[in-house]
């Protein structure tokens, strides 16, 4: 993009210029700000350091204007074609990075959009991509643009004005003569070395004959016809070019920037011409979609301060020009509503704030989306907006406002379509933000809705509550089809949690798939990350953690680098499969960071309740009972009628805690009763995980009912494995091989458990020399992980040897001579013999026996 003021020089700029381009030409990119007043050439310094980069060049511009549009600054580079929003923020970062020679040139940072702040800081991170951002002095910073400011690697360029010596040889080589003595004083006295202000008023005095050649040396003639300030200068330059041209930038000053067609259907492309001629504007954009920008910022902002009531009915005529042309998308729809929202009242502006309101809610945008809702007038849009407006304020967490909102405009439905999508809003915040699960199942009471509707809430409310089988029977069928993207979601959502829990592992492949198919539209595309989490949740209760991998990478692909929860959702997922998997010390740190995450963004309990009882399981399962304990209350404390069907994992969590007392009875007793009740309910998935947890305790009542469910469920990783568990319980050998089926499967803290179990049962046997191979086979498993059950400990405490003697045996087994051990632990080869021949003695045979175990 080039301009007009171009064609003056690039004055008293080398060290800078020099400095920049090498900080973004190391191989460790440092994005650099560069911070000073208006006009004082920032932009003109970045733009000269890109045309010299010797690779791919992004120029993204700040305006006032499009502060409000989510990614409105990066819309020439958003595909408008993604309409799911995180998926829209990671394609545009991936089309940004994908050149590794790339340089992003961000111009007036601080008036750029909370996303597009995110997604610069984001480039900033990424480190092969080189990043220079424009700050003008008097801008205020928002706590976003602040952090991307003051970068913790950002090498900060203060722009100072020009010296008098090159403010000398700026006027040399903009006007081809050297000016007076005087005339350059006065320059200087009133420009303070700024670029822009010299340049406006060299061409104002050339242009008004105030200026003079007088032996090849400019003069001022002396008459006081210079205006004082700059923005008086700026004007009378626009006011000479004519009025056609003020028109154009008119325009841009509400709206910047704005397609070439829209411009030129409001001023005519004559004016754009001649606009661009004088240096007002210049074209950017793509070749496809041509965009036209001011050359500076100053300029709209003359021309807002003297033309307000002038833009209001310009806003009026964009926002109808932009919603005529052809290819709208999200982002153009916001724009739209944004200008409508300060216009006149105009024909067709309700439409355009409706429109709006919806494309923001798709954006996530609740607020903006609320704001525009607020501002429609016509009764024939009402249902429309309160619509929006009750959904915006249940994802926002106010579910009574929410309620409020939307039971008002129940009866002023007019269509089945408004009447369905109303209530499964309803029934979604009933249930959700407000934790009234019978509120909800009154709303599938209504007589006027459609049956499938009705069915679709009674059934999501029967997933929540654990009742699979009535989910089964009421949502699987042809009478579906044709349901908004929303119901479609609720009922995929419904029979996720209903294939799970019964153990139809294809269904429930098939399932998911459907409803992230439901999910990719702009006002469902939030539950993308919800559905994910109980897929995953199921594969992993069934014994499946690398399909419940595979899920949450898809997730990880849309959501890529886009802020706030949906990032806090996908670590505490990452959480969750550490925890199915048994990489505990990883989990642990996954589900801490998330559960801070929720808590900083003010997360209601029913975003966090999942992951806080994924976190109470890693505490349980890493021998820290204390957490264990305290999140067992804090669970109690937050009870959420929603989660119903998590009740036998939570009450599991109070199994672990009787096992890590020494009541190990007692905690088998709560599993095979948690067991006993999901069999009621034909919880086969829940029903497997409690008698897991019974059989890893020594439980021998539950063989034919394992061996059953294993039979009936083939394709289960965890029924298999709990089968042959529960056959293998007091026989070491075949723990031995359990432990291995376990490994399989990638259940590696069920695996520790065989291991320690078959240490146990060796020992009981005698078979000393097998039960201390069993527990290196368990440190092996146990150790890196993170991994300490209450079966460990009592493993390791029945071998009769200290801490110390097992370390060393260890050692010696695997082949390490006496002084071998010896200088890796740091002790004498004496010591480490006595260890050794005690070790012999309560063994009851040699260390070394010959063979390598």
């Amino acid at each position: 993009m080039s301009t007009g003021f171009e064609r003056w020089p690039l004055i008293g700029r080398t060290k800078e210029r020099a400095t920049i381009s090498r900080a973004i030409a190391d191989a460790h990119r440092r994005p650099v700000v560069i911070r000073g007043a208006g006009g004082i050439g920032k932009t003109r310094l970045a733009r000269e350091v890109g045309k010299a980069f010797n690779g791919t060049v992004f120029w993204v511009r700040g305006t006032l204007s499009g502060r409000h549009i989510p990614l409105g600054a990066f819309a020439a580079w958003v595909d408008p074609t993604v309409t799911d929003p995180l998926r829209r923020v990671n394609t545009l970062i991936e089309t940004m990075t994908s050149d590794r020679s790339t340089l992003v040139v961000v111009d007036d940072l601080p008036r750029l959009d909370d996303m597009s702040l995110f997604v610069v800081m984001t480039l900033m991170h990424a480190g092969h991509v080189a990043v220079i951002a424009t700050v003008r002095s008097d801008d205020p910073l928002t706590p976003t643009s602040a952090e991307v400011v003051d970068h913790e690697n950002a090498m900060l360029i203060e722009l100072p004005g020009l010296t008098e010596t090159e403010t000398a040889d700026y006027v040399f080589a903009g006007l081809g003569a050297p000016a007076s003595d005087e005339l350059l004083a006065s320059l200087f006295h009133r420009t303070r070395g700024n670029p822009l202000f010299l340049r406006a008023l060299l061409e104002h005095s050339r242009d008004t004959g105030d200026l003079t050649l007088s032996d090849g040396v400019w003069i001022s003639a002396g008459r006081p016809s210079l205006p004082d300030s700059l923005s008086a200068m700026l004007a009378n330059r626009c006011e000479s070019a004519g009025a056609d041209v003020i028109d154009v930038i008119d325009v841009l000053a509400v709206a910047e920037p704005l397609p070439v067609p829209v411009v030129a259907e409001l001023t005519g492309y004559g004016a754009i011409e001649r606009a661009e001629r004088h240096g007002f504007v210049a074209t950017g954009g793509t070749a496809v979609h041509p965009e036209l920008r001011l050359t500076h910022p100053i300029l709209g902002e003359i021309r807002r301060a003297s033309a307000s009531v002038r833009h209001s009915r310009l806003r009026g005529q964009i926002a109808r020009a932009l919603a005529a042309a052809p290819g709208t998308s999200s982002m153009s729809g916001i724009k739209q509503a944004v200008l409508a929202l300060d216009a006149e009242d105009f024909d067709g502006r309700d439409q355009i704030l409706v429109a709006g309101a919806h494309a923001a809610l798709g954006s996530t945008d609740l607020a903006l989306a609320l704001q525009l809702c607020a501002a429609v007038r016509s009764p024939d849009r009402s249902v429309q907006s309160q619509l929006i407006s009750g959904y915006a304020l249940s994802l926002l967490g106010q579910g009574d406002a929410a309620e409020a909102t939307l039971a008002a405009v129940t009866g002023q439905a007019a269509t089945p379509e408004e009447i369905e999508l109303i209530a499964l809003v309803r029934a979604n915040n009933h249930v959700w933000t407000r934790d009234r699960p019978d509120e909800a199942r009154s709303v599938a009471d209504n007589e006027n809705l459609r049956p499938r509707t009705a069915a679709t809430i009674s059934g999501i409310l029967d997933a929540l509550s654990g009742r699979p089988c009535a989910v089964l029977n009421a949502l699987d069928g042809p009478a579906f089809s044709g349901v908004p993207p929303l119901g479609e979601v609720l009922r995929c959502w419904a029979m996720v949690i209903a294939t799970g829990e019964t153990g139809r592992v294809h269904d429930l492949t098939a399932w998911a798939a459907a409803g992230y198919a439901a999910t990719d539209t702009p006002t469902t595309a939030h539950h993308r990350s919800a559905l994910t989490h109980l897929h995953a949740y199921f594969c992993c209760l069934l014994g499946d953690p690398g399909t419940a991998g595979r899920a949450v990478a898809d997730l990880a692909d849309i959501i890529g680098f886009a802020p706030g929860l949906p990032r806090v959702w996908l670590t505490g997922a990452d959480g969750m499969l550490g925890v199915a998997c048994g990489n505990i010390s990883l989990a642990t740190r996954l589900l801490d960071t998330a559960l801070r995450g929720f808590d900083e963004l003010g997360a209601p309990p029913f975003m966090w309740i999942p992951f806080c009882l994924e976190r109470a399981e890693a505490a349980a399962m890493a021998g820290d009972r204390a957490t264990l304990d305290t999140l067992i209350t804090h669970l109690a404390d937050h009870a959420h009628g929603a989660f119903g069907f998590l009740r036998p994992r939570i009450d599991l969590l109070k199994a672990w805690s009787l096992a890590w007392q020494g009541a190990v009875t007692a905690a088998i007793a709560v599993a095979l009763r948690i067991a006993d009740d999901a069999r009621t309910a034909e919880r086969v998935g829940h029903e497997i995980l409690a008698l897991q947890f019974a059989v890893r305790f020594g439980a021998t009542t539950c063989v034919a009912r394992a061996e059953l469910l294993a039979e009936s469920f083939p394709d289960l990783p965890r029924a298999v494995a709990t089968a042959a568990h529960a056959r293998a319980v007091g026989d070491a050998q075949k723990l031995d091989q359990v432990a291995e089926l376990y490994t399989g499967f990638d259940l590696h803290t069920c695996a520790a458990d065989a291991h320690a179990a078959a240490a146990i049962a060796h020992g009981d046997q005698g078979r000393n020399g097998a039960r201390l191979t069993a527990l290196e086979n368990l440190a092996r498993t146990a150790d890196p992980r993170g991994i300490a059950t209450p079966m460990m400990t009592a493993a390791r405490l029945s071998d009769g040897l200290s801490a110390r003697q097992r370390e060393i045996v260890i050692l010696a087994r695997a082949g390490a001579s006496n002084k071998g051990i010896a200088d890796k632990l740091q002790l004498s080869v004496r010591t480490v013999e006595g260890h050794l021949y005690r070790a012999a003695r309560v063994l009851g045979e040699p260390v070394r026996t010959g063979r390598r175990h």
